[in-house]
């Protein structure tokens, strides 16, 4: 079994706005020092009275979110865009990688801090809310 390094995993997001354009322009948001998935799924509760006593459930809708850190570049083309797509509330497509897989969808923007300490580098925190589902593939096909 081999161990998946945190090295392997980052946050991409397409570059290219038109919407005709034959292939998404991938690229990773520079600077990263973390970056995580999260996935959950909202469930309900369906105890009733003639059950037996223990707690049962079915799922309903699932939602993600990617969060992702890092040192801020002044010439980083994917956090500008970033910064644009906040500016202008739209969805835009983000691609996690980790190592052969990745996981792929439409987010919005929904926190992007940048930080200033005066004994440190600048850095950011960009947090992004999925729209819809979340598609996962390998990423090498061959």
């Amino acid at each position: 079994m081999t161990v998946l390094k945190g090295l392997d995993i980052a946050l991409y997001v397409n570059t290219e706005i038109d919407e005709f354009a034959p292939e998404p322009v991938w690229s990773m948001v520079g600077g990263q020092r973390g970056a995580s998935l999260e996935r959950e799924t909202e469930l309900v509760s369906i105890n009733h009275k003639g059950g037996d006593g223990t707690t049962d459930y079915f799922a309903t809708t699932s939602d993600w979110s990617v969060e992702c850190d890092g040192i801020l570049f002044l010439d980083d083309v994917a956090y500008e865009f970033l910064e644009e797509a906040y500016e202008a509330k739209i969805k835009i497509m983000v691609e996690l990688r980790r190592g052969d897989k990745k996981y792929e969808g439409l987010a919005l923007i929904t926190s992007l801090p940048i930080e200033g300490a005066y004994d440190s580098e600048a850095s950011y925190t960009v947090s992004l809310q999925g729209c819809g589902k979340l598609e996962t593939s390998n990423l090498f096909v061959g």
